[in-house]
């Protein structure tokens, strides 16, 4: 794979190693960043990687920001992913 290729859901879903299910509740609630293309969903492998990077889950399963140096929590390749959301 790539390191900037374009993922779809199926590809996204054995790289993260979660069914689709959950996967399109993850995307429809704004929790991964994604975008739709002629109504199928896209993913940037860069944003996905930085999106794992940056954020990490409670022992609830919560999405919670890594407290990391400023340098990792201000990457571009994050929120660019997360401003072109739609």
């Amino acid at each position: 794979m790539k390191h900037d290729e374009v993922m779809t859901i199926e590809e996204l879903a054995a790289y993260l190693k979660i069914t689709h299910r959950t996967l399109y509740q993850k995307v429809n609630n704004g929790e991964i960043p994604g975008k739709k293309v002629f109504g199928k969903w896209r993913f940037h492998k860069t944003a996905i990687d930085q999106w794992l990077f940056d954020f990490d889950t409670d022992k609830f399963g919560n999405l919670q920001k890594n407290l990391l140096p400023d340098k990792a929590k201000n990457s571009s390749t994050y929120s660019k992913a997360k401003k072109t959301k739609k």
